[in-house]
């Protein structure tokens, strides 16, 4: 039987090895589609290299990241304390499912197009709408989904009363 930290720490590695995924899935991407222009994967290969750096954190020190987002509960009742925790888990998995699949992919992709149009030697203006409104649309998923990562405590407190 898992506690609540302990559990959250095994969602934290999995997510550690999505983001290891998503960061080979970069590598393997820009290098095919810019074999000769090197100037301008750079970015792409700073993205995955932070994408790695945060993998390789959460899979090291998952207790410690679950101790920070989940504190300790204190208090005698201790079956309210065990749901709370599990409703806090709930919105920090939801966050965190929105956070990779809805935010971090189109927005890493969102500055790496800006990126490469600017050192290119044209604006952010030459870009096309669309591209915009999706960088748009990742911003505010990961809002979302950091709001409920960051807020899932208070968030269960409110759906259990």
């Amino acid at each position: 039987m898992f506690t609540p930290h302990q559990f959250f720490a095994l969602v934290l590695r999995l997510f550690a090895v999505w983001l290891l995924l998503a960061a080979g899935q970069i590598v393997l991407v820009s290098y095919a589609v810019h074999r000769g222009a090197q100037d301008n994967v750079l970015i792409s290969y700073a993205v995955a290299a932070m994408y790695a750096v945060v993998a390789l954190l959460l899979w090291l020190f998952p207790l410690a990241v679950a101790g920070k987002i989940l504190p300790k509960t204190t208090g005698n009742d201790a079956g309210r304390a065990v749901s709370c925790d599990s409703a806090a888990i709930a919105f920090i998995v939801a966050g965190l499912a929105i956070i990779a699949l809805k935010a971090l992919t189109p927005l890493a992709n969102y500055v790496s197009l800006l990126t490469m149009l600017v050192l290119s030697g044209q604006t952010a203006r030459m870009a096309t709408a669309s591209l915009h409104i999706d960088g748009v649309i990742a911003i505010v998923m990961l809002l979302i989904g950091l709001s409920l990562v960051l807020k899932a405590r208070p968030l269960a407190r409110i759906v259990l009363r």
